[in-house]
């Protein structure tokens, strides 16, 4: 027997599950937040909300399952995807966090789609971008915030900033990398080329990984914010479509997902790195296997 730790930071509220590896879920808890507007069609949290509410949900995950929470062996994530947090070399944010369902960035995606067509979009992104994607919203900060970008030292995904808080390593996973309109998917890596041409800085860019490979272990500052025990192992986790396909058993070819939460998506496993020409779905890493998933 092995317990394990998962937590999904999601767009409303962060979730915790402690998982007995042979006789399933011990226990589950979660906290809201919510989505800040300031002005109209944008959407922002702030990235320390996250871990604020993060903390208390472990807390109550320990203190009604002491035993199990100090047998954990490893944690794991899923999140909310598209997002960014633009954060400084010591991984503090520089600002709010820009979510999937922001809207600001519409002139950022016009002046892209001036410049890149379907078909490159194809090629390299195997997406189209819409706003609330990283690169328009990235494009936004560039125009409106200069200043921002020029301070950064990397642009995470939000449950990147959690793990970094739990392991102080900056990085992020292929497939939020994936869905962040600025990541060569097919090769698996960022498309430099797209980021350079457009004037964005190279360096905030983290190393990615696959999802299951140890991103770093629970530090001591995390120990003592936490409670979890400091050297357990955080693996890089992955967007909340990749988790929420295999928590619903379709990790294999020949079968579909429909999901309706904040947002409603079809889904489905597949090996290669196929799309749809005319870009009506999206194609993107997938958290097994280097294989990818498609969905709309």
């Amino acid at each position: 027997m092995s317990v394990i730790l998962g937590i999904d930071l999601g767009t409303s509220s962060v979730k915790a599950m402690l998982l007995d590896s042979v006789k399933g879920v011990i226990s589950v808890e979660s906290s809201p937040y919510e989505v800040s507007i300031p002005f109209e069609g944008y959407a922002e949290q702030n990235p320390e909300t996250w871990w604020l509410e993060t903390k208390q949900v472990l807390g109550r995950l320990r203190d009604k399952n002491e035993q199990e929470f100090n047998e954990i062996q490893a944690v794991g994530f899923s999140g909310q995807m598209h997002g960014i947090v633009v954060a400084d070399c010591e991984g503090k944010p520089l600002r709010p966090a820009i979510l999937w369902l922001d809207q600001r960035s519409r002139k950022e995606l016009e002046s892209i789609n001036s410049v890149l067509d379907f078909r490159e979009m194809g090629e390299i992104f195997r997406n189209r971008a819409f706003t609330g994607f990283a690169f328009p919203s990235l494009m936004w900060l560039k125009e409106h915030e200069p200043e921002v970008l020029l301070k950064a030292g990397a642009v995470l995904m939000p449950k990147d900033y959690i793990r970094f808080r739990m392991t102080g390593n900056l990085a992020s996973d292929v497939t939020d990398a994936s869905a962040t309109a600025l990541f060569d998917t097919a090769k698996r890596d960022w498309a430099f080329g797209i980021i350079k041409k457009f004037g964005l800085p190279e360096k905030i860019f983290p190393v990615c990984k696959e999802s299951m490979e140890v991103a770093g272990t629970v530090t001591r500052q995390c120990h003592e914010e936490c409670g979890l025990k400091e050297g357990i192992p955080v693996v890089y986790g992955s967007g909340d479509q990749m988790a929420q396909s295999i928590g619903n058993g379709v990790f294999r070819e020949g079968e579909v997902i429909s999901n309706i939460g904040t947002g409603g998506q079809i889904s489905a496993y597949i090996k290669e790195a196929k799309y749809d020409r005319e870009l009506r779905t999206h194609t993107f890493c997938h958290a097994l296997d280097k294989a990818y998933t498609i969905y709309g």
